[in-house]
């Protein structure tokens, strides 16, 4: 269950490089800017020892303030107005509000000369490690229901918590 909630941690703080990775205008603004765009990320949580204690890796998709975060561990969702994620594993749907996303401060995020971001978040006693590479911009728009969750395509053994 740690395991699954350090991923988590871990998804969100990708989202929150995403945001906030730049001073000035955020690399959300320079995303927007490209349009529709796809990025590539990997996360690393650290225990208070530096212990690598779990790893994610996967891809989001970005249009606007809506956003997508796909891995095999977890699914991230959001319409600009709600946000779903879902753990295939423990089958758990948690769906809040967008506001809700925890904006966690990034403490030395760099863009690299070849376009890989990286940077550290530090959030319950836990170091994250980001890296976003592969940003692409991309003709095609999605249409909005692509950023939001069937929640009719789980099973009904899913564990639903509705925070809106």
């Amino acid at each position: 269950m740690l395991r699954k909630l350090v991923i988590a941690l871990a998804a969100l703080s990708l989202w929150s490089v995403v945001s906030f990775a730049q001073t000035g205008a955020t690399l959300l603004d320079d995303i927007k800017a490209m349009g529709t765009v796809s990025l590539n990320y990997s996360v690393k949580g650290l225990d208070k020892t530096g212990k690598c204690v779990a790893t994610q890796k996967g891809v989001a998709y970005v249009q606007g303030d809506c956003y997508r975060i796909e891995s095999d561990e977890l699914k991230v969702y959001c319409n600009g107005e709600s946000m779903w994620m879902y753990t295939p594993d423990t089958e758990e749907l948690v769906i809040s509000a967008n506001e809700t996303l925890p904006l966690l401060g990034a403490t030395d995020a760099r863009r690299r000369q070849d376009g890989t971001i990286t940077a550290s978040y530090a959030a319950n006693d836990m170091t994250f490690k980001v890296e976003i590479s592969g940003i692409k911009s991309l003709k095609e728009k999605f249409p909005a229901d692509y950023f939001v969750f069937d929640e009719s395509a789980v099973s009904e053994n899913v564990i639903v918590t509705d925070l809106r």
